[in-house]
């Protein structure tokens, strides 16, 4: 009985989740990739790309601040949907950019969009998940964000040859919507005196 619990959870709290830092990885290490197609595209210059690579990491690390409180507020299943579909929504303005302003927009939102990914996954599974599995649990999603970051490499570079950048992001999007419905529908709520006191 203990076993299918677990496994329950390992479908219903730990893959959604662990799911939507895996796409965390790929935007944090994405734009590198996309870059020379970009640079190609919208005749950017380096201090541009520079700023567009900028931007992505200051509105992640800035974001970190208020998202534990909204975190303990309303829970990683409702947070994570809002800033997933937030990210869906900025990956398809990066998608149309035609200038590097439109860009720089659409990459702060997209850092915002995906600053949950991995503490909303982290949250849950204290919730969930007894402390003595926490561990290997916490494990197992930080290594699906390395295959992320992989993800983005050649994987991507093969999309970006095939079928340009701008379709290739549209991809993105509709799987970010597509994750956001998933982990709305199937990640269990806590209830709100235990979500307010877990850590």
């Amino acid at each position: 009985m203990q076993n299918k619990n677990h496994l329950k959870l390992i479908f219903t709290v730990f893959l959604p989740l662990a799911s939507g830092f895996f796409l965390t990885s790929i935007f944090r290490t994405i734009n590198a990739v996309q870059a020379p197609a970009l640079t190609h595209s919208l005749s950017l210059s380096t201090i541009g790309l520079g700023i567009l690579s900028a931007a992505y990491f200051l509105s992640y690390g800035l974001f970190q601040i208020p998202l534990g409180i909204l975190l303990d507020r309303f829970g990683a299943r409702k947070i994570q949907t809002v800033l997933l579909c937030l990210a869906g929504f900025a990956i398809i303005l990066f998608a149309a950019a035609t200038n590097i302003t439109e860009l720089v927009i659409s990459r702060l939102l997209v850092g915002i969009g995906v600053a949950a990914g991995l503490t909303a996954g982290f949250k849950a599974n204290a919730a969930w998940f007894p402390k003595p599995k926490l561990a290997v649990v916490n494990s197992l999603m930080m290594a699906l964000g390395g295959l992320g970051a992989l993800t983005a490499t050649a994987p991507a570079q093969f999309l970006i040859t095939h079928i340009g950048w701008r379709q290739m992001n549209l991809w993105f999007a509709a799987i970010i919507f597509l994750l956001a419905a998933i982990i709305f529908f199937v990640v269990p709520e806590l209830p709100q005196a235990q979500n307010n006191t877990k850590p």
